[in-house]
Order: structure tokens, then C-alpha cells, then sequence
């Protein structure tokens, strides 16, 4: 157990699994793309082999990677069911304009 002047650190809690590893569906093999974008990832991407996922869904990846840099500068004003609900939007432009209702503003 850590605890002051402990050198022992506490380890860091297990990333929470969305829905396609909970709903049966094969777990995506570790890479940055499922580190990072975990919960934007279909099937397709979690069966295809890690060396081929960016240049079979390179265009995808990005603009999930965008997404969710629109997302991060919005986060704290969002509730759970807001961030899922951001998530499930079909593209960018949607998420967009998925923001700018719940939050009543324009985002940057």
C-alpha cells in the first residue's frame, strides 16, 4: 500500500472497456490507435492486423484523433452521458454542432 514517504506507488487503474470488448467482440490488440481511440474503434479496425490499421484506416483515425482533441478542450463542462453521446456522433461536423447545443456556445 503507498502512503506518505512510502516509495511505493499505488498502480494506476486498468483503462475501462467500452462496449465492443463487452459485447463480445474480439479485444483489439494493444497500438497507440486503440490506447488513444478506443471507444471510436469498430470491429473492422480490432480484427485487422496492427502493422496494417493506419493505412487501411488512416483517414478514420485522424479524424477521431480530431474529435477527440475537440472533446478534451470540453470535457470538464460534460457529463458521462454527454461524452458518450459525443462519441457516438457519426463525424467531426456532427460532433460540432453536438457541442454547440449541449453547451450553448460555439466551440474553438
Amino acid at each position: 500500500m503507498a502512503g506518505c514517504g512510502s516509495e511505493e506507488l499505488a498502480p494506476e487503474p486498468e483503462r475501462l472497456r467500452r462496449a465492443p470488448e463487452l459485447a463480445g467482440g474480439p479485444a483489439a490488440r494493444a497500438d497507440y490507435w486503440t490506447d488513444t481511440l478506443g471507444d471510436y474503434l469498430g470491429a473492422d479496425f480490432r480484427a485487422a492486423p496492427p502493422d496494417e490499421r493506419f493505412a487501411r484506416f488512416g483517414a478514420r483515425l485522424l479524424e477521431y484523433r480530431l474529435r477527440e482533441d475537440l472533446l478534451e478542450e470540453h470535457r470538464w463542462a460534460l457529463s458521462q452521458q454527454d461524452v458518450d453521446a459525443f462519441a457516438g456522433q457519426p463525424d467531426h461536423d456532427a460532433s460540432e454542432r453536438f457541442l454547440r447545443e449541449v453547451l450553448g456556445a460555439e466551440p474553438r
